[in-house]
């Protein structure tokens, strides 16, 4: 690729522009020959036709008429500044011709680009990420009522303690039983769900809870009730099933009468008893059911 600076500062030798600003232009005009060469040979030219025809078109009389304007405006600044100390519209100048120079550059080295770009947008998103994390968890509340004596709890595995590990029955029992720290605990669980016989079936992400869930956490439903101490016999107790409203919203179209019908869940016909209101989910988890 030719230099084509030691052509431009031969042509600008007569517009007596400072030094800074003869630099400024310089590497403007050198980028913009480049750009102009790449075209030509992109368009079939050899290098040297190339490198003729861009500095036959930067001719002393075209740079005269386009600089002129910007060497008298630097001048009147200039004593400007020295009068009152400001820098008047420079600023704009420098920034639009910075602002040019910069996406030429950006242009030409591509991979680069492509790389830098890559990286911030990588480093935004977990940024993004953590403050989300940080806003749901420390932030704002839970929703709860005095969410701020609300604790999980889980057992972990002594070579990995970061891991959340599922917590034993026989263990809830325990700490159901014996703890003298909490009012009360609950467990629940994750499940996954086919709901059918009311319009196409439909995979439902579920929670299984224990009965006392809900009084835990403090919440009431909208329409129904909550689980009670009989609805975790399962010797006795018919099968029943709290819905989340998003469910009774789109599948069932908000019925009024939701509370009390029978739906099919994974081919077991099952009981609504309540409807949670609308922003309700489970602690770190969404649920349908």
């Amino acid at each position: 690729m030719p230099d084509w600076k030691p052509h431009v500062r031969a042509r600008l030798a007569s517009l007596r522009l400072s030094p800074s600003r003869e630099t400024e232009i310089i590497e403007e005009l050198a980028q913009h020959l480049d750009d102009r060469w790449r075209e030509l040979i992109a368009g079939g030219a050899s290098e040297e036709e190339a490198a003729s025809v861009a500095l036959g078109q930067l001719r002393v009389d075209v740079l005269s008429k386009n600089l002129a304007p910007l060497r008298q405006a630097q001048f009147a600044i200039g004593a400007r500044e020295d009068t009152s100390g400001s820098s008047g519209s420079t600023w704009i100048e420098r920034l639009a011709q910075d602002v040019r120079y910069g996406a030429r550059s950006l242009r030409k080295h591509a991979g680069l680009t492509f790389v830098a770009v890559l990286s911030l947008a990588l480093a935004i998103g977990a940024n993004t990420a953590v403050y989300a994390l940080v806003d749901a968890v420390l932030v704002r509340s839970l929703g709860f009522p005095e969410s701020d004596r609300l604790v999980l709890i889980w057992e972990a595995n002594g070579s990995a303690p970061t891991l959340r590990g599922n917590v034993a029955p026989g263990n809830y029992r325990d700490w159901e039983a014996q703890s003298r720290t909490f009012d009360d605990v609950a467990a629940f669980g994750s499940i996954a769900l086919n709901q059918s016989g009311s319009g196409e079936p439909e995979r439902l992400d579920g929670q299984t809870v224990t009965a006392n869930f809900f009084d835990v956490l403090g919440v009431r439903p909208m329409l129904g009730r909550t689980f009670v101490p009989d609805d975790a016999r399962d010797t006795v107790a018919p099968q029943v099933v709290i819905f989340s409203h998003r469910l009774w919203q789109q599948r069932f179209g908000g019925r009024s009468d939701i509370v009390g019908i029978d739906v099919l869940l994974d081919g077991n016909r099952v009981s609504v008893v309540g409807v949670m209101p609308p922003h309700f989910q489970v602690i770190d988890a969404t649920a349908d059911v």
